[in-house]
């Protein structure tokens, strides 16, 4: 009988753990007021081991304040870039690409259908049009056309307040707070 009775302790003790165990606590919202391309060192965007991208370190480019984002695409390339917001701009810094110390890469400011240019070809100023083509309060979606040897080349970025450029993410982190999809 004190057998039967022991037993009874050890099934309900189990059973009142598993009951009562802690549930995972939800995921922290997105804190929106960081702006569509929140720059941190130690953020990153991570779509999975082959594509990611990482701010690494602040840099002084021509007397301003960079964040250095570096990405590995498809597994075996690097890119290498430099960012900083300037009045809700976010503005790339020298890179390879170009021959120009600073292109705009987007103007947060802009409304919907709002056009504006880019230059990165100092012999071709203003070479990128950039055309706001989706907004909400929450994301924006820029449409780029630009020149390439003469045949022309169009691509699309969309950012999203708290997150940056808006990808099938696995996970990221933000200004210290790691987000999981």
């Amino acid at each position: 009988m004190k057998k039967l009775i022991y037993t009874a302790f050890i099934v309900l003790f189990a059973i009142a753990g598993v009951a009562c165990k802690k549930k995972d606590s939800p995921a922290p919202a997105i804190d929106k007021n960081l702006g569509f391309f929140p720059l941190q060192v130690g953020n990153y965007w991570r779509i999975n081991s082959d594509n990611y991208a990482e701010i690494k370190e602040k840099k002084i480019l021509n007397g301003k304040e960079y964040f250095h984002y570096q990405a590995l695409v498809g597994g075996d390339a690097f890119d290498n870039a430099y960012y900083r917001i300037d009045g809700n701009k976010l503005i790339q810094g020298y890179n390879f690409y170009t021959d120009v110390p600073e292109v705009l890469i987007a103007d947060f400011n802009e409304a919907l259908d709002e056009v504006f240019y880019a230059t990165t070809i100092l012999s071709n100023p203003n070479n990128i049009k950039i055309t706001v083509i989706e907004k909400s309060e929450d994301t924006m979606k820029f449409k780029y056309e630009e020149s390439v040897s003469g045949k022309p080349n169009i691509y699309f970025r969309t950012f999203r307040k708290g997150v940056g450029l808006d990808e099938k993410y696995d996970e990221i982190k933000i200004n210290g707070v790691v987000y999981k999809f």
